[in-house]
Formats: C-alpha cells, sequence, structure tokens
C-alpha cells in the first residue's frame, strides 16, 4: 500500500524555485533516507509533506487521499519532528508526552486514544527515565532528540518524517535509534528520515534520496549503493550532495 505520494512538488521563496518538480512515493514498511547538502531543500519537502506549506506547484497524497482532505486532523497519523523540537522546558518529559498526546487525541476525534501507547513505556524504548523529574528546560540535545522520537511514536502513525534525528546523539543513542526506525518500519510504518551521516543512512534506510538546488539528483536502493563498497557507495552520495 502506498502511504505517501509527491508528483511534481514545486515551491518558490522570495521569486527563488527551491523545489523544482520533485517526485517521492514511499510504501509501508519502507525507510527512506533524504540527503542533501545544508539549503538544498529537505526542511522544505517536510514540511509540504506534513501539510505545513502549500507548494506552488504539484500534489501530495496521504494514505490514497489528497493531504488537504481533512488537515489538520490527518496529523494524528502521522509522527513528525522538524526542525529543532519544541517543549514546554518547565516541564518534565512525562508532562510533556501527556499533553502532546491528548492534543492528538483530540485532534483525531478520540478515535485513536486506545491506541495511545503507555508513557512510561515510550520513554523507556528511547532511553529516558520515565519517572525522571527534570525540566526539559535541562535536558541536553541528544535527549531532546529522544524525547522529540517518543512524541512521534505514541499514537502508532502510519508515516514518519524525521528531520535530523541524529543531531546531538552519542554513538550508543544513534545505534538505538537505527534500530527503533527499523523496528517501527517492521511493525508496518513508513519512515522517512534526512540526516548529513552517510555511514548511518547507508545502514538504517532501504532507499535514499538526494536533493540538490531543489532537484532529486539520485534515487537509489542502499543493496544496490552498498554492492560497490561502502566508500564508494559514501562517494557516490556525496558526489549527487553536489549536484
Amino acid at each position: 500500500m502506498k502511504v505517501l505520494e509527491a508528483d511534481g512538488i514545486v515551491q518558490v521563496f522570495e521569486g527563488r524555485e527551491v523545489l523544482s518538480g520533485l517526485d517521492l512515493t514511499m510504501g509501508q514498511g519502507e525507510v527512506l533516507g533524504l540527503l542533501g547538502v545544508n539549503g538544498a531543500g529537505k526542511s522544505t519537502l517536510l514540511k509540504i509533506l506534513t501539510g505545513m506549506q502549500r507548494p506552488v506547484g504539484g500534489r501530495v497524497r496521504f494514505l490514497g487521499k489528497p493531504l488537504s482532505e481533512g488537515y489538520p486532523g490527518i496529523l494524528a497519523r502521522m509522527g513528525v519532528s522538524i526542525n529543532v523540537p519544541v517543549f514546554y522546558e518547565s516541564l518534565n518529559a512525562r508532562e510533556n508526552l501527556e499533553i502532546d498526546l491528548a492534543y492528538l487525541a483530540l485532534a483525531d476525534g478520540g478515535r485513536r486514544v486506545a491506541e495511545i501507547t503507555g508513557i512510561s513505556q515510550l520513554l523507556e524504548k528511547v532511553g529516558l527515565t520515565a519517572d525522571s523529574a527534570t525540566p526539559v528546560g535541562r535536558y541536553s540535545t541528544g535527549m531532546r532528540q529522544r524525547l522529540a522520537l517518543a512524541r512521534c511514536m505514541g499514537h502508532h502513525p502510519d508515516l514518519y518524517l524525521l528531520d535530523e534525528p541524529l543531531n546531538g546523539l552519542d554513538p550508543v543513542a544513534i545505534g538505538q535509534l537505527r534500530d527503533s526506525l527499523r523496528s517501527l518500519a517492521a511493525q508496518g510504518s513508513a519512515v522517512l528520515f534526512s540526516s548529513h551521516i552517510l555511514s548511518e543512512v547507508l545502514r538504517t534506510a532501504d532507499r535514499v534520496m538526494v536533493v540538490a538546488d531543489g532537484r532529486v539528483s539520485l534515487r537509489a536502493s542502499v543493496p544496490e549503493l552498498l554492492s560497490k563498497g561502502q566508500e564508494t557507495a559514501e562517494r557516490t552520495l556525496i558526489k549527487a550532495m553536489e549536484g
């Protein structure tokens, strides 16, 4: 089943075309790594895929329907973390998740309340202490990234859209996140994440898509890229990112 389809996406800012006829398709259980240098258009694309921005041209379909249908309630079926995660800084992790999940349940008319994962279990999955009273304002960058992932996972979405989820994570946490993303895909969700860490993209994703100057410069399966070795695969990705 196709979870996400984007056809001919065009976006313009201040007279400059930042996305030019971009296409994208994702199915259930698939992990797609999105690559590109800063300013290539990755964050803009992610915002369009969530409905946060409307493109000048093209269309987005989610679960077979135009993204505009049922918006913003449709966000209750997505797990989204774009740019720097924002939290209630004076509250702890549990309190933040309680508020976020309550909003999501309301947005979907309460229909998914029974599917919401227990908050303690959720925090343990991402390596945070469930009973900690520490306010999120005192969290490190890596801890905030873990909490952002927990917030995305709580309502069991069909699609995850994650912008640089590896930022600020130590090697152990990166490995845990990799396992989490593969587990989410194994459960049937589609996962799209952006990153600058080429080795982790190649270890985590099924396919990669590289964006350069607003256009897709490379689409490839990870096994195809790795067939000639890790070093060659990374050189291929870097060349595509250069445009």
